[in-house]
């Protein structure tokens, strides 16, 4: 019996694939993080701290005083 590739992409370019738009997704990734906020508050902050400690120097402090800002 052959294996299926179901659930993936087949390698190359396929023309009925949608392009998708900066629209599309940058609602997407709002979505995304809008369920974890939702589902898992844990792994938000989970996340939060990773990307804290693998930002480069000043990043984080940067984005805090414009967070507080505004």
């Amino acid at each position: 019996m052959a294996k299926r590739n179901r659930g993936h992409f087949r390698p190359g370019h396929d023309p009925r694939r949608h392009v998708l738009t900066f629209e599309e997704r940058s609602r997407g990734g709002q979505a995304a993080w809008l369920k974890m906020i939702h589902d898992s508050p844990q792994m938000l902050r989970w996340l939060q701290r990773k990307i804290d400690q693998t930002a480069r120097p000043g990043t984080v402090e940067a984005y805090r005083r414009r967070k507080h800002a505004g």
